[in-house]
């Protein structure tokens, strides 16, 4: 089907992804295109922040990660690899449990948290 819009040979379509280059300059010429940015180390901070704030709500991750793929959508963002996004919902839970953590523990005197 791609190969008729393009007006290619479907044998040829193999060869296409051959070249990392050419992945690159298209994935760049995409994203120039359709206006979005790429995924860096400040978008996962950033998103990991932002989804702890639900994930004092819930510890679901099919919630957190829906929430967080709809976010980086609307934040016109290039989604990540699945393995980086179950990793931002992960940390986002733990941050959630600690501040439950810390919350729940921080009106215990001395002797309260050494009989824990």
């Amino acid at each position: 089907m791609i190969s008729a819009q393009l007006g290619v040979e479907p044998e040829i379509w193999a060869e296409y992804g051959a070249r990392a280059e050419t992945r690159r300059e298209h994935l760049s010429e995409l994203r120039t295109l359709l206006g979005l940015r790429p995924f860096g180390l400040k978008e996962y901070r950033h998103f990991a922040r932002w989804l702890t704030d639900l994930a004092l709500q819930t510890d679901k991750g099919v919630v957190l990660a829906t929430s967080l793929i709809q976010q980086v959508r609307k934040e016109r963002i290039v989604l990540p690899p699945v393995p980086l996004l179950e990793r931002i919902c992960a940390q986002a839970i733990n941050r959630a449990n600690r501040i439950i953590f810390n919350s729940l523990t921080k009106c215990l005197d001395c002797d309260h948290r050494r009989a824990a």
